[in-house]
């Protein structure tokens, strides 16, 4: 028999007045606000990435063409 894992998870979502939200979550049940965040390997690049690029007036197109170049950049 399996023990249980312990995981960190990301929250995401969105909401009409307060608008997207990013929630971080160990495996010990504890929750934090995020303005960037990753899991696991990909959470070096993408914390590089978003820092050198993060900007309120980020467009959804534009987010998800960088998404797809970390993508691309892990492989």
């Amino acid at each position: 028999m399996q023990k249980p894992y312990q995981v960190n998870i990301l929250f995401a979502g969105f909401d009409e007045k307060a608008g997207p939200s990013l929630y971080w979550m160990d495996y010990l049940a504890t929750m934090h606000k995020m303005n960037i965040a990753g899991n696991g390997y990909g959470r070096f690049p993408s914390a590089y990435m978003s820092a050198h690029v993060l900007a309120p007036a980020m467009t959804a197109t534009f987010c998800m063409l960088m998404q797809v170049h970390i993508l691309y950049w892990q492989c």
